[in-house]
């Protein structure tokens, strides 16, 4: 993942994708990241984070390899059936997804060092 908590980074992760990012990820780099995926399986928090609303997804980035919305959308709903751990967290924008990041983060910490 993008970003983890220190003293918990065998069990805390979160990714964080912007909206190209996260085409491209659905494109030729889907295989990789449902790997890294498999990974966070026994993560105690594996958090994705989308730099867009669900409005903004259903747009695609242009310059992007065709993707449609639909496949993003039905991927994400899946992964997150495939992956009970994984929560999936629509940012809106880059300003929010990091403050959206850095919350869960400092919560997560916060509840688990007690």
């Amino acid at each position: 993942g993008d970003y983890s908590v220190r003293g918990f980074e065998n069990v805390f992760a979160i990714e964080r994708k912007s909206l190209v990012d996260c085409y491209g990820t659905f494109g030729r780099g889907r295989e990789r990241f449902v790997r890294e995926l498999e990974r966070f399986r026994d993560y105690d928090y594996a958090g994705l984070v989308i730099e867009s609303s669900l409005v903004g997804l259903k747009h695609p980035p242009k310059h992007v390899e065709k993707v449609s919305p639909a496949v993003v959308i039905h991927s994400l709903i899946g992964w997150s059936i495939d992956f009970p751990n994984l929560r999936i967290w629509l940012g809106c924008d880059r300003e929010h997804s990091a403050f959206l990041t850095y919350r869960i983060g400092r919560m997560y910490a916060e509840r688990r060092k007690k």
